[in-house]
């Protein structure tokens, strides 16, 4: 915006920030499910506190072993 708090960008702008934003919410919301998936799992196969989070924690480093 400028002094008179006028916009700066122009329509085509506008339509490039909007698609950012789309694809931005789309990476956060696959990322949900992927986190929901896996905690969904390690609910059904544990059953206490201690197997939950052992599950978990194996599930995020096989995770980190396939992006690195």
């Amino acid at each position: 915006m400028n002094d008179r708090g006028e916009s700066l960008y122009l329509p085509d702008d506008i339509a490039v920030q909007r698609a950012r934003k789309l694809g931005y919410n789309k990476g956060w919301n696959d990322r949900k499910f992927q986190d929901f998936s896996i905690i969904e799992e390690a609910l059904r196969k544990s059953r206490n506190f201690s197997e939950f989070s052992q599950l978990i924690r194996e599930k995020m480093a096989e995770l980190e072993r396939n992006v690195g």
